[in-house]
């Protein structure tokens, strides 16, 4: 059965906006009151600096650092060594609860500015107590609504703003290439079923698999669109078309240690790992064997050769599926992609569609990051095969600094870049993308 989304509209700055949720209705959530969302940047809109100088508590906004390129935020709040907000206090309380800024109010929910002139209700899957997989502690609507308002009534400016922008970047995207970025309804439900056809017969790469997932699927689609010189997205062929040829084999590359070195130098502590069924943070060092978590029941250490010899579960493979049809569904995903297809067509006279690039960004940007990481969940857990929870943390762990990178467009920036030194003087010529 098809998965059923959120819907609900919101007046910012007068203008009636319609959002749809990026996450299913089965999403569960409770918060456990662990304190994680309180480490890490804290952003503060114009509203809440304010209101925290009518508070008297000014002092808190921290006077160097700033958000990141991108956000609605226009300051910060300060941080203490650690990287935890100044106001978390003893058993992980809010020292400034009834003063609390809008984000925190509303985590982990969020709304983004649409590409259709619409907005997205998106989650923060850095808080492990997202159920991704659904329970019983459903989201109530009226909380979503209330998200909602909380976003259009601090941020109406930079919302219309950015959804103008994006409404537009969509526009110039489908008359440069008019079988280029699809209506929603057509593109999630095709990239559900291209992410569906994703197999590991060989679950010990699976980023190396997923790459040729996404050459295969690209080779389709431009066997099937472009040489055909389709010129109205209207008129594509049925997806039964497009995804049938679509065959690939798995990776036999193994383990790639070098790709694990990568991950974790450039991951942003703290590290967030389960340790007495409850999530902790701790931190992650590297030496020439494997990992060191410093965690606070002392060190735990995990092998190199260990985490090589991981497969993964049915569940574990099933979760992951069930997170890239959230990523895809997110407007800074859905940016990227547009971004991305304008470059190539503009500039490197590629023919391109959008499920390409979506394809691509999956492959190249986001699982060479979960693989490492689920890994290292398993091993220094002990166990002999990566589960659904291991998965669950190395999402945790990878997905604030994945939103980051398609928000300041480090990601569109690497994959034009990749794609553009992987194409030969021949695919140049016939305007296939490379992988």
């Amino acid at each position: 059965m098809e998965p059923s989304y959120f819907e609900g509209r919101v007046k910012i700055g007068g203008r009636d906006i319609q959002w749809t949720s990026a996450f299913p209705k089965s999403l569960g959530f409770e918060c456990a009151k662990c304190g994680l969302c309180c480490m890490g940047k804290i952003g503060l809109t114009r509203l809440d600096l304010a209101d925290f100088t009518k508070g008297g508590i000014a002092d808190l906004v921290d006077p160097v650092n700033m958000p990141s390129f991108g956000t609605p935020f226009d300051r910060l709040i300060r941080r203490k060594p650690d990287g935890s907000c100044v106001n978390l206090g003893e058993r992980a309380l809010c020292a400034i609860y009834p003063k609390r800024p809008m984000v925190c109010r509303c985590y982990p929910f969020l709304l983004s500015p649409g590409y259709e002139g619409n907005a997205i209700m998106d989650v923060m899957l850095h808080c492990p107590y997202v159920d991704i997989r659904g329970s019983e502690k459903n989201i109530p609507q009226k909380e979503l609504d209330q998200v909602a308002l909380e976003y259009a009534k601090t941020t109406p400016g930079t919302m219309l703003n950015t959804i103008d922008y994006l409404l537009a970047l969509t526009e110039h995207a489908r008359a440069v290439v008019p079988a280029a970025f699809f209506p929603s309804e057509r593109k999630f439900q095709f990239m559900g079923k291209a992410i569906d056809l994703m197999r590991f017969d060989n679950p010990q790469d699976i980023a190396e698999t997923s790459k040729n997932w996404a050459g295969a699927l690209s080779g389709s689609l431009h066997d099937a669109i472009i040489q055909r010189d389709i010129c109205d997205y209207q008129n594509m062929p049925s997806d039964g078309e497009l995804l049938g040829p679509v065959s690939y084999t798995a990776a036999k590359a193994g383990f790639d240690k070098g790709r694990f070195k990568r991950v974790f130098s450039d991951m942003i502590p703290p590290f967030i790992f389960p340790e007495g069924g409850k999530p902790q943070t701790a931190r992650a060092r590297l030496h020439f064997s494997g990992l060191t978590l410093s965690t606070q029941s002392g060190e735990k250490k995990a092998s190199f050769g260990s985490m090589s010899r991981l497969e993964y579960t049915n569940e574990s493979i099933s979760m992951l599926k069930d997170y890239l049809n959230i990523v895809v569904r997110r407007s800074s995903f859905q940016y990227c992609v547009a971004r991305s297809v304008c470059f190539l067509t503009d500039y490197m006279r590629i023919g391109v569609v959008d499920f390409q690039m979506e394809a691509a960004i999956l492959a190249n940007a986001l699982m060479p990051g979960i693989d490492p990481l689920a890994r290292a969940m398993a091993s220094v857990r002990g166990s002999d095969s990566i589960s659904a929870e291991d998965m669950r943390y190395a999402i945790a762990n990878t997905d604030g600094s994945f939103i980051s990178g398609l928000v300041n467009d480090t990601v569109a920036n690497e994959i034009v870049r990749a794609v553009s030194g992987n194409l030969s003087a021949k695919s140049r010529k016939r305007g296939t993308i490379g992988f």
